[in-house]
C-alpha cells in the first residue's frame, strides 16, 4: 500500500464505506494516539493517522515482511475489541469537518429498557413536580381545585372541599403536563375528563373550566381522550395545525411534529375537525380516522393500530421502518441513526410496550433489517443498517 491508497482508504473512511478490518486499522491508531489528548482538530487527526500508516508500511518494508499491511490489520482489530469490552471506543462521528470537534465515547450495549409512567406537571406559578418521583396524596391546590397524585398513577383535579370554589371569567391561570422521551402519563381534568399521554407530549389546561364558555385544551405530541359529555360547554383539542371539537366522546390525536400528518382517529361519540389554516372542517364518525396533511384533510377507515398504545402495545401494520422508528425512538427514548438508505418495505407486527428494545428489534431483524445499539455519552443510539 502506497501513500495514493492511504489517502484513498481514509477517503473512504469518512464516507463510512471502510470494510471492518480498515476501520479497526484508523480506529486503533485514533485510541492510541488521541484518547488522552483532548480535542484535536480533524485535520490533524486525519494527518497524524496517515502519517502512522505510511511508517508501519515502511517499517515493515524495511524488514523484508512482505504482508505487514495484513499484520496490523489483525492488530489493529484485536486492539480494538479488547477496547470495546473493557472501556469503550473513541469514534469521530461527532467531529468529522460537518460536525463538531470533541471525541465522543461511544460503548456497545446490549438492550434498552422500556419507558414508564414519567411526566412534569408544571403548575401556573412556574412550580414543576417529578410525578414519578413524589408521593402519592395531595401535591397542590389551585382555583379551587385540589391536585392529587393516586396509587393508581394519575394526576386527578378535584373540587376542593375546604377552599373556596371561585369561578375564574378572566385570566384563567393554566397547568401543563409534560412526558419525556421513554414516558407516559394520566390525567384526570377539572371536568372529569381523562387523558392519556403518550412519549414526548405535553398537554396544557385551565385549572378549573368553571366561568368558561368552553372547554379548551392544547395537545402536542400524542393523546387519547376520554371526554365527560357537557350540552352547553364543548371540549376543543387544539394541535398544530387542527382544533377538534367535541362533547363527549372518546378519541386519539396523533400530532408530533416529526410526524408527517395529523391523525384524528374517533372511537366513540362524533368529533368535529376544524382546520386552522384553511376555511374547512370534516365531522368524524365512529371508526374512522382523518388525516390532516397538506393543507388536505382525508377520511378512511381507523387502522386498530391507532391507539394500540393506549392499550400497552406497540402494534404497526404496513408501516414503512422509519415510522416505526419514529416510535421507538419515543418510547425507548433513543436516537436512530441511519446507515445507507433506510428500507421502503412494508412491516406489520407488534409486542407489548413492556417489552425490552431487543425484543422488537429481533422481530425486525428476521425482516432483514441489521441494528446495534450504542452509548454515546448520556444518550441511547440506535444504529441502523439496511
Amino acid at each position: 500500500m502506497n501513500e495514493e491508497e492511504i489517502i484513498a482508504l481514509l477517503h473512504r473512511y469518512d464516507n463510512g464505506a471502510c470494510t471492518p478490518e480498515e476501520i479497526a486499522i484508523i480506529e486503533s491508531i485514533q485510541l492510541r494516539r488521541f484518547s488522552k489528548e483532548g480535542a484535536v482538530s480533524y485535520g490533524e487527526r486525519r494527518e497524524q493517522v496517515r502519517l502512522a500508516l505510511m511508517a508501519n508500511i515502511e517499517a515493515e518494508a524495511a524488514a523484508g515482511r512482505r504482508s505487514g499491511m495484513m499484520r496490523f490489520a489483525r492488530i489493529a482489530a484485536a486492539a480494538v475489541l479488547v477496547l470495546t469490552v473493557t472501556t469503550g471506543l473513541y469514534f469521530l462521528l461527532k467531529d468529522r469537518p460537518e460536525a463538531n470537534e470533541a471525541l465522543v465515547s461511544v460503548k456497545p450495549i446490549e438492550d434498552v429498557a422500556p419507558g414508564g409512567n414519567r411526566a412534569y406537571l408544571t403548575l401556573a406559578d412556574g412550580r414543576q413536580i417529578a410525578l414519578d418521583s413524589i408521593d402519592n396524596g395531595t401535591l397542590a391546590q389551585q382555583a379551587g381545585m385540589v391536585i392529587s397524585k393516586t396509587a393508581e398513577g394519575e394526576v386527578v383535579y378535584t373540587p376542593s372541599k375546604t377552599s373556596p370554589h371561585i369561578p375564574i371569567t378572566e385570566n384563567p391561570i393554566f397547568n401543563t403536563i409534560t412526558t419525556p422521551k421513554g414516558g407516559q402519563y394520566q390525567v384526570v381534568l377539572p371536568d372529569g375528563s381523562k387523558v392519556w399521554l403518550n412519549a414526548a407530549s405535553s398537554l396544557t389546561f385551565p385549572a378549573t373550566f368553571d366561568g368558561m364558555t368552553s372547554r379548551s385544551v392544547n395537545l402536542t405530541g400524542e393523546g387519547y381522550f376520554e371526554v365527560t359529555h357537557q350540552n352547553k360547554k364543548p371540549f376543543l383539542v387544539k394541535s398544530i395545525t387542527q382544533t377538534v371539537q367535541v362533547l363527549g366522546t372518546h378519541f386519539n390525536i396523533n400530532s408530533y411534529q416529526d410526524e408527517e400528518a395529523v391523525r384524528t382517529t374517533l372511537l366513540e361519540g362524533a368529533v368535529r375537525i376544524f382546520s386552522t389554516k384553511l376555511n374547512l372542517s370534516k365531522t368524524l364518525s365512529p371508526g374512522q380516522t382523518a388525516t390532516h396533511q397538506n393543507e388536505r384533510i382525508t377520511i378512511e377507515a381507523a387502522d386498530e393500530t391507532a391507539v394500540a398504545w393506549k392499550n400497552g402495545m406497540l402494534e404497526f401494520k404496513q408501516a414503512d421502518l422509519k415510522s416505526i422508528l419514529r416510535q421507538v425512538a419515543r418510547w425507548y427514548d433513543l436516537t436512530i441513526v441511519y446507515q445507507g438508505a433506510a428500507s421502503t418495505e412494508k412491516f406489520t407486527g407488534g409486542i407489548s410496550r413492556e417489552s425490552n428494545l431487543s425484543e422488537l428489534l429481533y422481530i425486525l431483524e428476521g425482516m432483514g433489517i441489521n441494528f446495534r445499539i450504542e452509548r454515546r455519552e448520556n444518550e441511547n443510539f440506535l444504529i441502523v443498517k439496511n
